[in-house]
């Protein structure tokens, strides 16, 4: 069984994965039990595949896109949010809700990693609202995979971001249209790019060129899900791939609904106009069971405290759209 940040797959990864990687013994993820990966599999409505493909882990991505919906709705009503395998699956299996990038991507990971692929944790900084002409360095504070294939292929992976949903897996070299990836030469990170409506790109966040260690997230998690300063506890945040099968991404930041599309770029946009607008395109468009007592009512209240505080566009992620959604 393929171990995530095991030493021995360390030593048989490709040159172009190794950049920087720490010789040293870490603490692993846990991949699923052959029993959670199945019931997991199944949800996903994806058959028990017999290797780790390219065409395999696509459609993995795929699903996974359109059936665990990216959203911090536990981070706004200030609940523990855990990263702990058994917890994150039932919240999105049993629960009908999704989760943000800590748990979402954590949880793909340990699915790949059943499945047999080589999988590491990176650590990405998020330059949406951020000119990429600045040298403002962003803090850590999203999760992403790498992957490596049999044939020393390596992917970047990300199954939990809110802005644009990565809907395939990105090679570190070769065509990652619609995006952009390009390795920053004074610091060797990676930069992940989308397009915008000019005809340009805008940065989405800059990978760490080394590997994280599993219980480093935990941290992180902590921080995003706490502290008065993350973005996590100040917007709602929620993204999901178009059920409807025509490639969308749907994006809901506050009030501002996007459908986007990576061939023709901006399909749709909405203003909700008050909380129980939300409410309805949470569960309509992104799919979330919302129980009435425990999510429906503290929600409402939440939201509406949201709604005042960014009205008109005060907030940067409103006053500034976000590329590639518009």
């Amino acid at each position: 069984m393929t171990q995530c940040l095991d030493a021995k797959a360390e030593r048989s990864l490709s040159p172009q994965c190794q950049r920087r990687i720490p010789e040293r013994e870490t603490p692993t993820m846990e991949p699923l039990s052959e029993e959670r990966a199945q019931s997991y599999l199944r949800h996903l409505a994806v058959s028990k595949p017999s290797e780790p493909t390219l065409d395999l882990l696509d459609r993995l991505i795929t699903a996974h896109l359109e059936r665990a919906t990216f959203e911090n709705l536990d981070v706004l009503l200030e609940r523990r949010v855990s990263l702990d395998a058994e917890a994150v699956l039932r919240k999105v299996m049993e629960s009908g809700r999704g989760g943000y990038c800590y748990e979402l991507n954590s949880l793909f990971a340990r699915l790949l990693l059943a499945l047999g692929y080589s999988v590491r944790l990176r650590a990405a900084r998020l330059r949406l609202t951020t000119p990429d002409d600045s040298d403002k360095r962003t803090p850590l504070s999203h999760m992403v995979l790498l992957v490596e294939l049999t044939d020393g292929r390596c992917y970047i992976v990300d199954v939990g971001m809110a802005h644009c949903g990565l809907h395939r897996a990105l090679p570190l070299e070769g065509d990652a249209t619609p995006f952009r990836l390009r390795n920053l030469d004074a610091t060797e990170a990676l930069e992940i790019a989308g397009p915008t409506c000019d005809g340009g790109w805008k940065a989405i966040y800059v990978v760490e060129p080394y590997d994280f260690d599993w219980l480093d997230f935990g941290m992180l998690n902590w921080y995003s899900s706490t502290h008065p300063d993350s973005s996590m506890r100040r917007l709602l945040l929620v993204g999901r791939r178009s059920p409807r099968d025509d490639g969308c991404w749907l994006r809901l930041i506050n009030d501002r609904f996007v459908r986007w599309s990576p061939i023709r770029g901006v399909v749709e946009k909405r203003v909700m106009q008050d909380e129980n607008d939300i409410l309805e395109i949470l569960r309509d468009d992104f799919g979330l069971n919302l129980n009435a007592a425990d999510d429906v009512v503290p929600l409402r209240v939440r939201l509406r405290g949201l709604l005042e505080n960014s009205r008109l566009g005060q907030n940067l992620f409103l006053k500034e759209p976000i590329s590639p959604e518009g």
